[in-house]
């Protein structure tokens, strides 16, 4: 996620162990250094080093193959993945969980979202396609589910109102 003249990098995998770490790519610098990327372009934010963390109430669980994305706000946003639910996970699963990330102020929140007019909200999905419109909505396209089948849906998040649409199910 690039937002602001930096790259955001959360998550992933390391030595058999989901990461719930944050951490920023300084573009300016990189420039500086004629281009080279090195260990100093990169600016640990905080999370788990460790791995496998369940989260909290103010930083999401570690995962891998989350679907992630800014706002017209300064906002990141993280949904979704495979990753622990619970601590020291390492088989992990699918998670469906909502969290934005603000920028200036560091810090996380987690999301409250709902179908709408009370409709469903997509169920936790990897591999999941992503794209965001100007107007900030997200559109999810497709990915694996808890039975690891494929989804052939497409839903819109509108992040002004919280809200989830069912665009089409094609599944």
């Amino acid at each position: 996620m690039s937002i602001g003249g930096g790259s955001y990098l959360f998550g992933g995998t390391s030595d058999s162990a989901f990461m719930g770490d944050l951490w920023t790519f300084d573009f300016a610098k990189a420039r500086t250094d004629h281009g080279k990327p090195s260990a100093t372009n990169w600016k640990f934010q905080g999370g788990s080093r460790t791995g496998n963390s369940n989260g909290t109430t103010t930083w999401p669980a570690s995962r891998q193959y989350a679907t992630s994305w800014t706002d017209s706000q300064g906002g990141l946003w993280l949904w979704s993945g495979f990753g622990s639910r619970k601590a020291n996970d390492t088989d992990g699963g699918y998670l469906d969980d909502l969290w934005r990330y603000d920028v200036d102020q560091k810090r996380w929140s987690r999301e409250r979202s709902v179908g709408t007019h009370g409709g469903p909200i997509p169920s936790g999905k990897t591999w999941s396609n992503a794209w965001t419109t100007p107007e900030g909505d997200l559109f999810v396209f497709s990915g694996f589910d808890a039975d690891t089948k494929i989804h052939n849906d497409m839903w819109r998040f509108r992040s002004s109102s919280r809200t989830w649409a069912l665009v089409y199910n094609y599944s």
